[in-house]
């Protein structure tokens, strides 16, 4: 009968809401995981702030050491720190650029480390990944003082006359060659120790740095930096493993179309995302996934 027949998981649509916007995080939601996306974007839903204990968890010590990095290249916020750096870097006076990143780092986290040994750890920890990351900037990107840096840049992109694309990245660094051509490239820090693989990325699993690559048309290199390690995407050939710049961006810019045309369009937007996204989502208690999967 009517009561006993089988029920299907909701799948709700977007057609309520145009979509006007999309950003990296976004967008990713989409990809991983459309209800959560619908959760976030159509209902406006996001998970409860919990009262800050005063201990730095992984998350807020990443948000810490991006604010470093950025402090490091940004003349106007970060002083003459920042303008000692750049001269540093432009030098190639790397000894002298970590003490300026310890310094800031240290500054940084003065007000916590006094509380117990679990945010010592953390500047320690920071320490060392500014150490990472800076040794990486002298031996991966030379400066002069034509180059422009832009810490924390954020771009918005009208792909047409309904959607926008916009995104903040750590670095974009701009240099013009001897044809007067302006190349970008694109960096962005990652402080986790989960590294996204490239089949991620040529799959269109992972969207974050091809993403950039179309908020700045320029760009000829792109990474996401590591404390151990880099991925890369750039305009030279293509490796067996890691996909061209160009390969990426072009398959990126086509989804994104398209799925903007199937949610003004009112396309269902199903919980679908893996059992891996769903260990970490604050929708799960919404969608309840697990329960229409048994």
């Amino acid at each position: 009968d009517e009561e006993s027949a089988p029920m299907t998981m909701p799948a709700p649509s977007g057609d309520k809401r145009t979509l006007t916007s999309l950003s990296p995080h976004a967008y990713q939601q989409a990809v991983h995981c459309p209800y959560k996306f619908f959760a976030h974007y159509e209902l406006g839903l996001r998970p409860i702030k919990e009262v800050w204990d005063g201990i730095i968890d992984p998350k807020l010590n990443g948000t810490k050491v991006h604010r470093c990095m950025a402090l490091l290249v940004n003349r106007r916020k970060g002083g003459d720190i920042a303008k000692d750096f750049v001269a540093a870097w432009i030098r190639g006076d790397e000894e002298k650029a970590i003490a300026l990143g310890e310094k800031v780092v240290k500054n940084e986290y003065k007000d916590f480390v006094s509380y117990n040994f679990v945010n010592r750890y953390r500047l320690n920890d920071a320490l060392r990944i500014v150490r990472k990351y800076i040794h990486w900037l002298f031996g991966n990107i030379t400066i002069n003082s034509e180059t422009t840096l832009l810490p924390e840049h954020k771009y918005v992109v009208d792909v047409d006359n309904t959607l926008s694309l916009e995104g903040r990245v750590d670095l974009a660094v701009e240099q013009t060659d001897s044809q007067s051509n302006t190349h970008a490239e694109i960096v962005d820090y990652k402080t986790g120790s989960t590294v996204i693989p490239y089949r991620a990325m040529k799959s269109g699993r992972d969207v974050q740095l091809a993403f950039y690559t179309l908020l700045e048309p320029k760009t000829a290199k792109a990474t996401y930096v590591y404390p151990e390690k880099v991925q890369l995407l750039s305009r030279v050939p293509k490796t067996k493993i890691r996909p061209a710049l160009d390969e990426v961006r072009m398959k990126l810019e086509k989804s994104i179309q398209e799925f903007h045309r199937d949610y003004d369009a009112g396309k269902p937007l199903p919980a679908d995302g893996n059992d891996k996204i769903c260990q970490y989502c604050d929708c799960e208690g919404l969608c309840r996934r697990p329960l229409w999967k048994n």
